[in-house]
């Protein structure tokens, strides 16, 4: 799976006012990823659904890049 930083894709650098991230949406619609039940979408919780199933894949962009946007919120606070 190949995965892009806004900065790879040079949308900071750009003349652009709005970027819109779409995640994993187009595994979503190709089946290649299953959904949340709906009780987890309804309660913001989908992105812990997709870690405890597929933790190796996951656990990267939600614990370690999760944690370094909450300290740098604190920081800038």
């Amino acid at each position: 799976m190949m995965m892009f930083r806004l900065e790879d894709l040079h949308i900071l650098g750009s003349k652009a006012e709005l970027a819109w991230t779409i995640g994993a949406v187009f595994d979503f619609f190709a089946g290649t990823v299953e959904r949340a039940p709906i009780w987890w979408q309804e309660h913001g919780l989908e992105w812990l659904y997709r870690l405890l199933k597929e933790p190796k894949s996951m656990w990267r962009r939600y614990i370690i890049g999760n944690s370094l946007f909450l300290w740098n919120m604190v920081k800038e606070a």
